[in-house]
Parts: structure tokens; C-alpha cells; sequence
């Protein structure tokens, strides 16, 4: 079983919902065979071996990294009056131009990634206009395929963070109460911050506070698996760890 929910990102209520393949009794819409290509199979490095010339193989490259992540949706609709459909076929329209929110659930389980329309083929609409088929080319310049958040609340001065993805991901830090400090260490690496706020959220990935100072910013992801962190902070504050787990 397929489900693929594309809607305006954080407004759900505005996308459009395809079910698994399977024609629906009455009305709606549903992914047709060969859809989703690009989704279950990572993109290919955006690096390529450089000639070497007068021998027999080439360079390789020094990194190899991954570009967008291209996601061609194949899908009918079938409605049962024309005016039903044509309302169909404008909301699908509307999302050109927009940030939009992917969610594929089977039987890996829910993951999404944010993308927006790259194209959009016209849509083959047949002689009773009760039907039609359509294609719609996403790009998601961010390639992963990120699972629910997961999170995690320290307790004796530690959070113990299981990553079930396939990738190490930087963990979001909130901190509830009144927070004057904070301190986090993972495998050497550390992240202090110094302020005075009622509560505090910080992303690892990027180290910009709304308010305080990071005096060291010696962000660090965590690995697939277990990871202890060791926090530190103002006595009376909570500290939770949020990650989204992700893979290629």
C-alpha cells in the first residue's frame, strides 16, 4: 500500500492526497504504474572521474556528494461530474510556485522531503471529461528523505538519542524554563551557550540563537544508533533533543 500526500508546506488541508494504484469505487485520485521514480533510489553523485591521459583509467573523485533528488508522480483522477474534475485539475495547478511538502507512506514506514513543482505535464483529460491523467516532475534540492521527528528529554544529565535512520542528522535543542547556560558534549565536541531567556531552542546545524551567545560552537550530528549526549544547564530547565531521522 502506497499513500502520497504533496500539499503547500504547513498546510496540508490545501495539497492533494493519491492512494496506492487502486481504481476507487466512486470518485478520487490514485497513482498509476511507474509513478514515484526518483523517490526509492538515491541520486546519483554530482561528481565525475577526470581524464588522465596515457593510461588506462581515470581520477577519482576526491568527494562525491549528492545534487537534488527528482520525483516524476504519474496519477489519474476520476471524478463524477466535469465541474469536480476541473476543480481537481485547478488545485494540482496551484501548486506550481510554491514550497511544497512530499509524504510517502508504505511499508518503510512515513517520510517526506520539501520540494516544489519543476514541471507539470498537461493533463490528458478523456472525451467524457469525468477523467483524466496527470504528471507532475518534483525537485527536492535537499535529496534525503526525512522520517517523524523523534524526541528525547535529558535526564540526569544526559540524553540518550537512538537514530533509526541511515544517515547522522543534527539534532534541534529545546530547552523549557528559565535557561541562563547551557552545555552539550558528544565525542569531544561541544556547544556552550550563555544568556538570560525564558526558554531557548537552538539547531546544531546552523548555531543562530534568537537570543544568548554560543560561546563554542562545535556543532555535531549524531550517527545512526545510539548516542549519549551529556547536558548541562540551568537547574529547574528541561532539555529535550529533537532529530529527524533521515536516508538517501
Amino acid at each position: 500500500m502506497v499513500r502520497v500526500d504533496l500539499y503547500p508546506a504547513g498546510a496540508p488541508g490545501e495539497g492533494v492526497v493519491f492512494d496506492n494504484g487502486t481504481r476507487p469505487v466512486d470518485e478520487g485520485m490514485w497513482l498509476v504504474a511507474g509513478s514515484l521514480e526518483g523517490w526509492y533510489g538515491p541520486p546519483g553523485p554530482r561528481e565525475r572521474p577526470a581524464a588522465r591521459t596515457g593510461v588506462d583509467r581515470d581520477w577519482a573523485p576526491a568527494v562525491l556528494s549528492q545534487g537534488a533528488r527528482t520525483v516524476t508522480l504519474k496519477a489519474r483522477a476520476r471524478y463524477g461530474s466535469s465541474l469536480a474534475l476541473q476543480a481537481v485539475l485547478d488545485r494540482v495547478a496551484g501548486l506550481s510556485c510554491r514550497p511544497l511538502t512530499l509524504v510517502v507512506s508504505d511499508e518503510a514506514g512515513v517520510r517526506h522531503c520539501s520540494c516544489h513543482v519543476a514541471d507539470a505535464v498537461d493533463p490528458l483529460v478523456y472525451g467524457d471529461r469525468l477523467m483524466a491523467d496527470m504528471t507532475l516532475v518534483l525537485c527536492a534540492p535537499d535529496p534525503y528523505r526525512y522520517g517523524p521527528a523523534l524526541t528525547v528529554h535529558a535526564a540526569g544529565g544526559v540524553a540518550d538519542v537512538v537514530n533509526p535512520g541511515g544517515l547522522p542528522v543534527w539534532p534541534r535543542v529545546h530547552v523549557a524554563g528559565h535557561v541562563t547556560g547551557l552545555d552539550l558534549s558528544y565525542q569531544g565536541r561541544s556547544v556552550t551557550w550563555t544568556g538570560d531567556a525564558p526558554a531557548l531552542d537552538l539547531d546544531l546545524r546552523d548555531m543562530i540563537p534568537r537570543t544568548g551567545t554560543v560561546g563554542v560552537g562545535d556543532g555535531f550530528r549524531l550517527p545512526p544508533g545510539s548516542s549519549r549526549v551529556s547536558v548541562g544547564v540551568t537547574p529547574g530547565a528541561d532539555v529535550s533533543l529533537t532529530i529527524e531521522p533521515a536516508w538517501r
